[in-house]
């Protein structure tokens, strides 16, 4: 959405109301691409990041969160319909460490 050309592919971009995702609350956006595609796209309230997505896979509908977990990107897929998880995947882990201020200096 935040794409111009991207969002120029899309028909419908509406507020589809608060949801719960993964246990925290969640703004949701129906998005329908120019085909008519359907997709939620959900939103974190507070500092408006991505939380998560939902969408068609083959006759289901999966819906995945996303979540910093000890320094980690987790990934949870669960059945939109049913809630029966899917998969639960870690993507990356980092850590924070102090910077040296040289690495900023202007030559």
């Amino acid at each position: 959405l935040a794409d111009p050309e991207a969002e120029a592919g899309m028909s419908v971009v509406r507020l589809a109301g608060g949801e719960w995702l993964a246990g925290r609350q969640v703004v949701a956006l129906e998005c329908r691409d120019a085909a008519g595609r359907r997709r939620l796209v959900y939103l974190d309230p507070v500092d408006w990041s991505l939380a998560g997505l939902a969408y068609p896979d083959g006759r289901r509908w999966v819906e995945e969160s996303y979540q910093q977990v000890d320094g980690a990107w987790v990934v949870e897929r669960v059945d939109y319909e049913f809630g029966a998880e899917i998969s639960r995947t870690v993507q990356a882990r980092w850590e924070r460490v102090p910077q040296n201020p040289s690495l900023f200096e202007t030559e």
